[in-house]
């Protein structure tokens, strides 16, 4: 099992989500580039309007429909994942050499406190064992695991 951040990706979230975006024939505009920076800082989850909210306090004004529609481009292209229980985004933390179907399955574990996410990657456990259970083959997954992280509990 693998658990990776920006950090440790060769190049950051912020360099290769732009270098795709660029070979995938997509503009970078100021504010996709202010909103890839603004994800590539952070590893918690961030809705649309934390998003916004934070972007303007930098001095990095992004009007709400701009946030959705990169957003939207930023799945699409796998390089952002959503959590659908706690409604907020997060950039993919985890270094791959082909983006096409990593989006479709990514386990994230989320902090219920402080909304922190660490992404995992279990290379094809549940696709294997899906399969060879009841014979099917799904064509993607997504794993949220809600918890409290180490620090959180360090709180207590």
């Amino acid at each position: 099992m693998k658990v990776s951040s920006h950090a440790s990706a060769p190049g950051g979230f912020e360099e290769t989500c732009l270098e795709t975006l660029r070979s995938r024939g997509f503009s970078l505009t100021r504010p996709r580039r202010a909103i890839v920076s603004l994800l590539g800082r952070t590893r918690q989850l961030l809705t649309a309007r934390e998003l916004e909210e934070r972007l303007a306090m930098e001095g990095e004004p992004v009007d709400r429909a701009s946030v959705f529609r990169t957003l939207a481009v930023l799945m699409r292209q796998g390089l952002v994942h959503h959590s659908a229980r706690l409604g907020g985004y997060v950039g993919c933390q985890l270094p791959h050499s082909s983006l096409a179907g990593h989006a479709a399955s990514h386990h994230l574990l989320v902090c219920n406190t402080c909304r922190g996410v660490v992404e995992v990657d279990i290379p094809g456990l549940l696709k294997a064992a899906v399969g060879r259970g009841l014979e099917f083959e799904p064509d993607e997954h997504a794993v949220e695991v809600p918890g409290t992280c180490r620090r959180c509990r360090g709180r207590g």
